[in-house]
Order: structure tokens, then C-alpha cells, then sequence
């Protein structure tokens, strides 16, 4: 190393100072007679070779203005010998080709770590040694080494019979063959044999003229591949001229080659204009690429027709003046520009463009030539101003809803929120910072009724983004919140967050519950009504309830849609027609009309019905409410009730006349023999007027009640408690007679039937009958029971001397005067006009094995 001299002046070129102090201070530690400048342009180098003396050049290849290849270029013309290392980041096939091209001396690529300043320092040696000691075999041999054991590109060293004599590793993976498979073989293994000829005239061109020669051929590898690599092909001589070894440099240019035709093939069909154009107002095109005509509506030819034609018929007017002066500003810099302005098309549609380009090759700021790309983003600055919209309406929704909203990201961060929320929240001011992510929501659980409830709910919609939800929220102040949440999607379905809406629901919920209980007490009201209820509009029935379908036998959908003459008789009609005109043309249409009259059921049966109907609104429409009550049974009833009625009164003109006659002239001679008679008679005058007496009470009884059934004070049938005069009455007969058996078979049902107070008569007059009737000593009598869903049976059993089968029913019938001559007296005819009375029966048939059993069926009551 002595013969270089006591320094190596070094001249490093790179757009990125820090990068090139840090690599000269690398590399000067690595070796200290190393001595390296700093320039940070080609330009700026030019000058620095000009003015000193430089044993070697290092330059990056990516630079502004001119690059590296660019650079070496120029070095070439003043200094061709000149040491010139590539050292750059921007390491490809394409880089290395153009480099080797333009006689760089080497080519490295910059890598990781302090160690590649160990190799671009020993770089920058075995440069200058090459250049002091060309013809030194040593240092040629240690840059051949150097080259093969370093190089990334293919390097093969052959025989002076062209014959391989040793290759690099790169030149291994190339061609597919070991170093050892091709040593002392001809050039001809790798060369396709129709291309033969042909590389052997390379050959033979290169031998005679002992330089380089550049070729670019087709090659075959071990395993059959045609590949297609560029060669760089060198005769080293000694300094005889004779040969000392021949090189060859090469690279697989076959993928840039597909490269290559993909490229051109992508241009010709990339979505917007590849252009190349003169840097004047007009912009020339020199080339133009790629759907022109989608974008524009012109052909390429038609463009590069006419010299101002793109500026001129493309660039909308009112942008082309700002167009200029954007791209001048970057020709003036030197750097990449980029534009969004309007295009007007052949047919006069205006487009949104997006340009990029550069300049190529301007030095003034003035002229040049600028390449590109030109793309339609029409449809983009479309999204971007509705975006703008939604923008300004989301932001007036939050500050006009009457709703809190809550934005929430993808990342369950807090975007943004209303005042509203804030408000309804109650959150302390002392948390709402001035950024999303200050606020803090752990607060909001203390006001939860139910905070893992919802808590899960989030949970859940975050696990399922894509779903909606809604529900409702207690709070621990009695306050309700509707809480609606939905994801926030993309037009292209992308999940950007959740958007939650609140509102306090406290005041409708009560309305609500409000109401509901008004609507089910009328529903309730109207369903359970015992008369029929319909609503009849527009000339037929809208309406009706269960009861009403009961009475006239028919089915819902039957009965909507009919009309009130349907179900009138015809001489009524009439009567309904002039109620209705009164009604709708009356003062005060709210008061109900009244009235009655006869309607036909489903079966042509006709029932008496009370008719009462009023004006309504039903569904915003006038109406009439009309209420239906069957009285077919109350007049019945009235009927009949008219002749117990007559004879009632016949009982009670015996009751009060000839009866408390007779007994009150007997009472009277009883009382006058009273002193006149032994005392053995005396006593059987006593018991006399007694029975008399007890007579007389009996009768004012009897006079009693036939007065309340004849006079106005009505005794109403209703549900009444069987049990409980059931089990009355058998306490006051065992009181009564001591001496006989009641018993019960099963309790009594605790059910209600269809009565009155006056029930306790019937039960009274059977067991009194089923005792006072009896010759046996010990009197028995038995009760059991027959229920089922719409009677009671009570059957009351004896053991008595029973009961003729000619007087079973007689035992219940009056004579003339309104009683029978039979020993069974009034009782059994009271029990049967009550029993009849409630709308049941009561029978008797023979016990066994002996006595009477009396039934008695009544109606359960609903």
C-alpha cells in the first residue's frame, strides 16, 4: 500500500449529508489515510473535481437533478480513468446494467449496520490500487477475487479458448450450473444452438480486438430454461499485449424483459393518462398513454394533433392559469408536483383530475420537459363534498337533537358528543376535557339500576358490530333512558364505530302506563260486559265484542261488515231509522238514544234487545257506539213473574183472610173456656192455643214474604255462597233435633250459585221435611253434591216411610186456594217456586233401601 502515497482524497456524493459525514467518518476510521469530501449534487461534484485532485468517487445513484448513472456520465468525459464507486440504495438489475454500461468502476448497495463501511472502505482502496497498479498482477488479482466473491451480478473468467475457467456465485444462480460442473467447457453448453454463429463472431470480434464488447442473448440453463441476460464482456492484456484472462460480467435481464412488456402493457390500460410534454402553457404531448379516451373522450393521436391542444381544449379555463404557475414553481425547484384541477371533455362533461409528474431535464426553471400521470378523481371530490355535507348536517343534528348522542370508534375510543348527552348525564364539567379521549364515562355506572346489565349489552355489540340495538335503562333518580345504539359503516361496508343515542323516556313511560291501564280497564270493560257492544261507521259494523256474537250467533269475521238492517226484523226498521236521524241531527249528539226493539239471530230466532246508542269518534271518523242487551229472558220472566205474581196474591188472601179467620174465632173460644175447665183440660187448652198462636206467627211469616215478592221490593237473583247456607242450616237442624243424624258425604263446594238470602228457606223446609216426616227413632239424613261447569246438584236423603210413587210430584203441587190438602204442607211448594224462581229444578226420587231423596239443581254462577 505504500506506492499509493500517504492519503486517499476521496469524493463522496450524496443528497443526504448526514448520511455521507456518517459513512466518511466510518470509513476514515476504517482506514486514516482515507480523506473524504462531502458534495451534495452531481453538480456540486463537477465543480470539486475541477478545482482538486480526487483519487476516487463514491456516489448515490437517487438524486435530484442528475442521479448517479448521470453523474458517472459526466466524470467519464473528464476523467475516464477516474476510480467511480455506485454506492447507492436503490439496488436493482436495471441500475447495475446502465451502471456497467456507463464504466463504473464498481457498484455497491448500501445495507445495514457499520460493517458495509468496512466493505465501501476497502472498496474505495482496491479502486485507487487499481488504478496506481493496473498492471500489477497482485492487485489484479485481488480485485478479480474482490469482483467474484463480492460482485451481485454473474461474473465468469474463461480460458483463452473460451472455455470456462471459474465463476462467481452469482453466476452459479444464474445459470443453474456449480463452478465445477462447467470448468473446461465450452461456451457453447449455455448458448442455444441456433444462436451459435453468432457468439462465435462475438467471440472472435473480441480476441482480435482484445477489449470490451456489450451483448444482450439468449442462454439456456441446466435445467432446460431459456433465460435472456445482458453481457459485459472484457480481454485484459499483460503489457505485452498479449492475453492475460478474459471477463465476463452479466445479468437475467428475462424478468425486467416481462417487466418491461407488463409495464407497457399496464400503461396502455391504466384508468387516466402516462404523459410526456413540453414544459410551455400549451403542454405538447409528446407521448401519451394509458385511457386517454375514458378519461378525456379524445384519442392519444387527437391530443398530440395540435400543440396547445391539451392546455388549450382540456384544462378548463378558469384553472389553466393556476395549473402554470403550480408546475413552474415545481420546474423552478426541481421537484415533483402534484394537482387537482378541472378538465372539460369532447363532450363537454367537466371532470376532477389528480396530476403527478416531474421534470425531466429542466435547468432554468423555464423550459424542460415534464412527465406524469393524469387520473379521473371526479367521483372522489363528489364523495369529499358529500362528506362535507353529512359532515355539516351530523353537526347540526348534535347540537339540535333533542337526544345525547355518543360517537365511539372501531377502538371503542370516544369521538365526539352533543351537549344534550352531557346534559342528561349530569357529567361534572371537571370531565369533559377538550379531547375525545378526556372524557370518562366510569361515573355513569353509579346511576344504573342495573350496570352489569349494561355493560353486557355493550359488550355484546362491540362482539357483534354489525348489529343494532335497542332498550331501555333505569336509573337510580326513577328516570328512563331509551338507549338506541347502530354501527357506523362505510358505503363499502367498512366498520368505522357505534353511534349511541339517549333519551329520557321518564315522563312517556308514564304516560304510557297511563294508558295502558286506561285502555285495559276499558277493554276489560267492554269484553267483559254482559250486553253486546258494536261500533257501526260508514253504513256497517267496524266493531263488536264476544258478548254481542254470543247473543246473535254469529262469527267475527261474519259479522264485520254487515249492515244494522241485517240483524232488525223488518216491521223495526223503521223505528231503528228514525232514532238514527234524531240522534245525528239532535243538539247534543253525545246523549244516548235509547230504545227497543226486536233483532234476528243467525238461527231467524228473535230476541227482545234494549238498544242504546251515542255518537263517537272511532280512528279519527265519526261512529255510533251502539250497546245491545238481550231482554228476551226479562220479559219472560216478567210474564211469569206476573202470574206467580196473581198467585201470590191468592195465597195471601187466604193467608190473611180465611185462615187468620178460622184460627182467630178458635183462639177466641179457646180463651173463653179458659178458667171454666179441670186442670187435666186445662192443659190440653193451653197446648191448643199455643199451636194457635204459632199458627198465627207462620202466617205472618207467610203474609210477609208473599208481600215482598208482590210488592216493590224485589229480591234479586245474584251469586251466593252455597256452602255457607248449606253449612248454616245443618248447624240450626242439629240444634233443632238432637235425636237425628246429618251427615255430610263430601264437603260442600265452595262455589257460587244463582240465588238469593231466600236460598236458606229451601234448605230449611228439606230438612225439616226429612225429620218432621220420619217414623223411624233415630232419624238419618245424608247431603252429597254433583258439580260440574254450569250446575250444582244438592241431594238431600232420608230414611223415612218415603214417598208414594203417585205423589212424587204431587207433594210440590196447591190446591185451589193456593195449598194442598196433603200432609207436606206449604214447605215443599215454597222450595219449588224459589228453586224455579233461581232457574233451576228440584225432584224426588225413592232411596235405597229405603226413604226419600230430594234433588235440587242449581246454576252456577259465572
Amino acid at each position: 500500500m505504500d506506492t499509493i502515497g500517504e492519503s486517499i482524497d476521496v469524493l463522496h456524493v450524496d443528497d443526504e449529508p448526514d448520511f455521507a459525514e456518517m459513512a466518511a467518518t466510518f470509513v476514515e476510521r476504517v482506514d486514516d489515510r482515507i480523506e473524504v469530501e462531502i458534495a451534495t449534487s452531481a453538480s456540486k461534484g463537477l465543480d470539486r473535481l475541477a478545482d482538486e485532485d480526487i483519487d476516487c468517487v463514491v456516489s448515490d445513484y437517487d438524486m435530484p437533478g442528475q442521479d448517479g448513472i448521470q453523474f458517472l456520465e459526466a466524470v467519464r468525459q473528464e476523467h475516464p480513468d477516474l476510480p467511480f464507486i455506485l454506492y447507492t440504495g436503490k439496488g436493482s438489475e436495471e441500475v447495475a446494467s446502465d451502471a456497467i454500461s456507463a464504466g463504473v468502476t464498481d457498484y455497491l448497495q448500501k445495507g445495514t449496520g457499520t460493517s458495509q463501511y468496512t466493505v465501501l472502505a476497502n472498496r474505495i482502496r482496491n479502486s485507487v490500487e487499481k488504478n496506481h497498479f493496473r498492471t500489477a498482477l497482485a492487485d489484479r488479482e485481488k480485485r478479480l477475487n474482490l469482483l467474484f466473491e463480492q460482485s451481485s451480478i454473474g461474473v465468469i473468467e474463461w480460458t483463452e479458448n473460451f472455455e470456462f475457467h471459474r465463476l462467481n456465485d452469482a453466476a452459479e444462480d444464474i445459470l443453474g450450473y456449480s463452478e465445477s460442473e462447467l470448468t473446461g467447457r465450452s461456451w457453447e453448453v449455455i448458448v442455444p444452438e441456433p444462436d451459435r454463429d453468432e457468439f462465435e463472431d462475438v467471440v472472435s470480434e473480441l480476441l482480435e480486438n482484445k477489449g470490451g464488447f456489450h451483448s444482450i442473448n439468449e442462454n439456456v440453463r441446466k435445467d432446460g430454461d431459456r433465460i435472456i441476460c445482458e453481457w459485459h464482456n472484457r480481454v485484459v492484456t499483460d503489457p505485452d499485449g498479449d492475453v492475460a484472462a478474459i471477463f465476463s460480467q452479466f445479468i437475467d435481464i428475462t424478468e425486467r424483459r416481462r417487466r418491461k412488456r407488463q409495464l407497457n402493457t399496464l400503461i396502455d390500460n391504466v384508468p387516466g393518462i402516462v404523459y410526456r410534454c413540453e414544459n410551455e402553457r400549451g403542454w405538447p404531448m409528446d407521448q401519451v398513454r394509458g385511457g386517454v379516451r375514458d378519461l378525456t373522450g379524445y384519442s392519444a393521436e387527437e391530443i398530440k394533433s395540435e400543440e396547445t391542444f391539451y392546455g388549450k381544449r382540456i384544462v378548463h379555463p378558469e384553472d389553466r392559469e393556476a395549473v402554470w404557475d403550480e408546475i413552474q414553481d415545481a420546474v423552478a425547484a426541481g421537484e415533483v408536483f402534484e394537482l387537482t384541477y378541472r378538465i372539460r371533455t369532447k363532450d363537454e362533461t367537466i371532470k376532477w383530475v389528480w396530476e403527478r409528474g416531474r421534470p425531466v431535464d429542466s435547468t432554468d426553471g423555464e423550459t424542460g420537459i415534464l412527465e406524469g400521470f393524469i387520473t379521473d378523481i371526479t367521483e372522489r371530490v363528489r364523495r369529499e363534498e358529500r362528506l362535507d355535507q353529512q359532515r355539516s348536517l351530523f353537526e347540526a343534528l348534535l347540537k339540535t337533537s333533542i337526544d345525547g348522542i355518543l360517537v365511539v370508534n372501531e377502538d371503542r375510543e370516544y369521538v365526539t358528543w352533543n351537549q344534550q348527552f352531557i346534559d342528561m348525564w349530569g357529567v361534572p364539567e371537571e370531565l369533559v376535557g377538550d379531547e375525545p379521549e378526556d372524557l370518562g364515562l366510569e361515573w355513569v355506572l353509579d346511576q344504573l339500576e342495573n350496570p352489569d346489565e349494561f355493560l353486557d349489552n355493550v359488550e355484546y355489540l362491540y362482539e357483534h358490530p354489525t348489529e343494532e340495538s335497542r332498550d331501555e335503562i333505569q336509573l337510580t333518580d326513577g328516570r328512563v333512558f331509551d338507549r338506541y345504539s347502530a354501527p357506523v359503516e362505510g358505503e363499502d361496508g367498512t366498520y368505522y364505530g357505534r353511534v349511541w343515542f339517549f333519551r329520557d323516556i321518564t315522563n312517556l313511560k308514564g304516560h304510557e302506563r297511563a294508558l295502558t291501564e286506561e285502555r285495559d280497564k276499558y277493554q276489560a270493560l267492554i269484553e267483559g260486559s254482559n250486553d253486546g257492544i258494536v261500533i257501526y261507521q260508514g253504513g256497517s259494523f267496524v266493531f263488536v265484542n264476544e258478548r254481542c256474537l254470543d247473543i246473535l250467533g254469529y262469527e267475527r269475521d261474519e259479522f264485520i261488515g254487515m249492515e244494522f238492517s241485517d240483524i232488525v226484523v223488518p216491521e223495526d226498521q223503521d223505528l231503528v231509522q228514525r232514532h238514527y236521524e234524531q240522534r245525528i241531527c239532535g243538539d247534543d249528539e253525545s246523549i244516548p238514544d235509547q230504545y227497543e226493539v226486536q233483532v234476528l239471530t243467525k238461527d231467524g230466532e228473535r230476541r227482545v234487545s234494549e238498544v242504546s246508542a251515542a255518537r263517537i269518534h272511532y280512528e279519527d271518523e265519526p261512529a255510533d257506539l251502539i250497546t245491545i242487551r238481550d231482554v228476551t229472558e226479562r220479559s219472560r220472566q216478567e210474564e211469569k213473574l206476573a202470574n206467580v205474581t196473581k198467585e201470590l196474591e191468592i195465597l195471601n188472601r187466604v193467608l190473611r183472610h180465611d185462615i187468620r179467620n178460622d184460627l182467630a174465632v178458635m183462639l177466641g173460644w179457646a180463651a173463653s173456656l179458659e178458667g171454666q175447665v179441670g186442670e187435666c183440660e186445662q192443659e190440653s187448652l193451653d197446648k191448643i192455643i199455643t199451636s194457635g198462636e204459632h199458627i198465627v206467627e207462620l202466617t205472618e211469616i207467610a203474609r210477609d214474604y208473599v208481600n215482598t215478592l208482590t210488592g216493590d221490593e224485589e229480591l234479586a237473583v245474584k251469586p251466593t255462597s252455597l256452602r255457607r247456607i248449606i253449612e248454616n242450616e245443618l248447624d240450626l237442624r242439629r240444634a233443632s233435633y238432637p235425636d237425628a243424624t246429618f251427615t255430610l258425604e263430601s264437603e260442600v263446594p265452595t262455589v257460587e250459585v244463582m240465588a238469593n238470602e231466600m236460598l236458606e228457606s229451601v234448605f230449611r223446609n228439606l230438612l225439616n221435611n226429612a225429620v218432621q216426616h220420619n217414623d223411624k227413632d233415630e232419624p238419618r239424613v245424608t247431603m252429597s253434591f254433583e258439580i260440574d261447569e254450569e250446575t250444582v246438584v244438592v241431594r238431600v236423603a232420608d230414611n223415612g216411610p218415603g214417598i208414594a210413587p203417585g205423589r212424587k210430584e204431587s207433594i210440590f203441587g196447591k190446591g185451589e186456594k193456593g195449598l194442598e190438602s196433603s200432609s207436606t204442607g206449604i214447605g215443599l211448594y215454597l222450595v219449588r217456586t224459589l228453586v224455579d224462581e233461581y232457574g233451576g229444578s228440584v225432584w224426588v226420587e225413592d232411596n235405597d233401601p229405603e226413604g226419600t231423596v230430594c234433588h235440587v239443581q242449581l246454576t252456577r254462577a259465572e
